[in-house]
C-alpha cells in the first residue's frame, strides 16, 4: 500500500491534517534537510528527513495526551517530548 515516499508523505499529511481538526496545533517542525536535522542534534535516520515526521505544539498543553493516543490510533508513533508531540509515520517497523 504504501510502498513509496510520495504515497507515504501524502499519506501522512492526510493524517496530520486530521488530528490539526481534532487538535488545534501548530507543526514546529516537518521535513528536515540533513544539515538542518544535524544542527538540531536530530538522529541521522530521522523520519523527518523523508518527511515523515512532524513535531506538534498544542493551542492548548491540556490535549498533547489525547492528541498522542489519536496520532497513536492512526497508526503513527507518537512520543510526549515536553514541549511538543512528536509523531512520526514508522514503515520501517510494521
Amino acid at each position: 500500500m504504501l510502498t513509496d515516499l510520495p504515497t507515504r508523505a501524502l499519506y501522512f499529511t492526510i493524517l496530520i491534517a486530521l488530528i490539526q481538526q481534532r487538535y488545534p496545533c501548530s507543526v514546529t517542525s516537518w521535513w528536515r534537510t540533513r544539515l538542518h536535522n544535524a544542527t538540531l542534534d536530530g538522529h541521522p535516520e530521522s523520519f523527518h528527513l523523508e518527511g515523515l515526521a512532524a513535531d506538534l505544539l498544542t493551542d492548548n498543553p491540556e490535549h498533547r495526551a489525547p492528541l498522542k493516543r489519536f496520532a497513536e490510533d492512526l497508526g503513527l508513533q507518537a512520543l510526549d517530548e515536553a514541549d511538543h508531540v512528536h509523531v512520526e509515520l514508522d514503515y520501517r517497523n510494521p
